[in-house]
């Protein structure tokens, strides 16, 4: 008798080949989110991904931290809605690590202060998830 590939194999090859190519069309990797331009009807109708992805703070800076861009938008309000409206464990979390109550590296500060970021953002035109989920819809 000869050998019989096990049916899960194939099973989890077509998820993760679906996995990825979501995941590519969603921006979620690095290369895939400076590859993706967003489809816009005219010139004016909206921003590139590029322009979407944008922000306000250039964290590259050496002037510039995680913690500095946090408290300044922290201080100007950016985050009192979210902070009453959202009370997941994820937004918990990256408040504690934003305010300093939870320790971590800066990786994980950047992480938190996207999830931060994005939430601020929700609704707005420009916003990437929005322009996506508006894009799938009219497919």
């Amino acid at each position: 008798m000869g050998s019989r590939k096990n049916p899960a194999a194939a099973i989890l090859n077509d998820a993760t080949t679906k996995i990825k190519s979501l995941s590519d069309a969603l921006g979620l990797s690095p290369q895939a989110r400076a590859s993706i331009v967003l489809d816009n009807q005219d010139d004016d109708a909206g921003p590139t991904l590029k322009q979407a992805l944008k922000a306000d703070y250039d964290l590259t800076l050496p002037d510039w931290t995680v913690e500095r861009a946090y408290k300044q938008q922290r201080d100007n309000g950016a985050y009192d809605k979210i902070a009453d409206k959202y009370h997941d464990p994820m937004t918990a979390y990256a408040f504690q690590v934003l305010e300093g109550t939870t320790m971590a590296g800066k990786d994980i500060k950047l992480a938190c202060w996207r999830h931060l970021q994005d939430l601020t953002r929700i609704g707005q035109a420009d916003f990437l998830i929005t322009t996506l989920l508006i894009s799938v819809m009219k497919c």
